[in-house]
């Protein structure tokens, strides 16, 4: 039998525009991946930052949490409800 494999959505890129940053633009497109991830029965969100990006803050605010790092980019993810 094999073993079941864990079920994620990863986020590859999320860039918001300097002059459009700051107006929660980020924060609602990833309240509607949360949303879509849940429907879709996901365990899961990740995604990776680098190292002194000030998103790490909105990341950690919506429930991220660090799971990994290397030497330029930290891990995060976000456990959804079964």
């Amino acid at each position: 039998m094999l073993a079941a494999e864990r079920q994620w959505l990863r986020v590859v890129d999320l860039l918001v525009f300097e002059s459009y940053r700051n107006k929660g633009i980020a924060n609602t497109v990833l309240i509607d991946v949360k949303e879509r991830a849940i429907a879709q029965r996901k365990e899961a969100i990740v995604l990776s930052v680098t190292h002194g990006n000030p998103a790490i803050n909105l990341y950690a605010r919506l429930g991220f949490r660090v799971c990994g790092q290397s030497d330029s980019h930290i891990m995060m993810e976000q456990m959804l409800p079964s």
